[in-house]
């Protein structure tokens, strides 16, 4: 995996000036872009975005690659599902 960042297209986000106390980011959202993007991102029918703050202390989104290692997921118990049973109804003793 590389280190390289990607960037998320059509949404950004920024500091409100306006009102700083009630309100602390806008964030923008052009629909078709960030819809596409994500569609081409996706994993599992989701995508992890990282809000990140730049040297100069602007905030920006930053896609997360991230994925468990095979080592990761190795040490996770995994419970199997029990096979289907048919139980007939006169085997039940009440």
């Amino acid at each position: 995996m590389s280190n390289e960042k990607v960037f998320p297209e059509g949404l950004f986000i920024k500091d409100v000036e306006v009102n700083p106390t009630f309100s602390k980011k806008l964030m923008t959202i052009k629909p078709a872009e960030f819809y596409s993007w994500c569609k081409e991102h996706e994993k599992n029918g989701v995508v992890f975005l990282d809000l990140l703050t730049s040297r100069s202390g602007k905030p920006y989104f930053c896609f997360n690659k991230w994925e468990p290692s095979v080592t990761e997921t190795i040490g996770r118990s995994v419970i199997p599902t029990p096979p289907a049973v048919e139980i007939d109804v006169d085997d039940i003793p009440f």
